[in-house]
């Protein structure tokens, strides 16, 4: 599944204007040469059209975590039950 260009900022007024006429997606996507779903998707959410989404899964460890990983195994050479527990229950200073 490609994907294509964005609507610029005169097609996307010309969707409003087509649109306050009373034209349907079909028609509106005829007239400006563009596809019926880039149309309804921009006229599903039009403050929102264009934004970026989330780029993934939400990280589990944290960086400082992810430190404090890296050096467990470099210094103490600890094994993978050795690093959770010290991450769930870290030892008290």
């Amino acid at each position: 599944m490609g994907i294509g260009k964005r609507l610029t900022d005169v097609e996307i007024g010309q969707i409003e204007v087509l649109q306050k006429e009373g034209l349907n997606q079909s028609q509106i996507s005829k007239r400006i040469n563009r596809s019926r779903n880039v149309i309804q998707k921009y006229l599903k959410e039009k403050e929102n059209y264009g934004t970026k989404k989330s780029p993934g899964r939400p990280r589990i460890l944290s960086k400082r975590d992810e430190r404090k990983v890296f050096l467990m195994v470099k210094q103490n050479n600890f094994n993978s039950t050795q690093i959770t527990a010290n991450l769930t229950n870290p030892p008290s200073s």
